[in-house]
């Protein structure tokens, strides 16, 4: 198991054609509710809104709106939200 997703689902979503890390790093359909925590270190990481969104199990909206609120200047991949 990597981030949460079994090995059988990682090979089934590389067989269907899914971006290698797109596959490794979307959630599992049945992920919890992302923690501030969880999206602070998204932003760490770098990745894109749009990624970071799949990765946490949220929609970009949501995540664009949780961004706003907990005042983070998104800088991923070129991205740049602030206050």
């Amino acid at each position: 198991m990597r981030n949460g997703i079994d090995l059988s689902t990682l090979r089934y979503r590389e067989r269907m054609g899914w971006d290698k890390i797109d596959a490794l790093v979307t959630p599992p359909t049945n992920q919890q509710k992302a923690t501030d925590q969880q999206i602070i270190d998204c932003e760490k990481m770098g990745m894109t809104i749009r990624r970071s969104a799949y990765f946490l199990g949220i929609n970009n909206t949501a995540l664009r709106l949780r961004i706003k609120k907990l005042g983070i200047n998104w800088r991923g991949k070129g991205e740049s939200i602030n206050r």
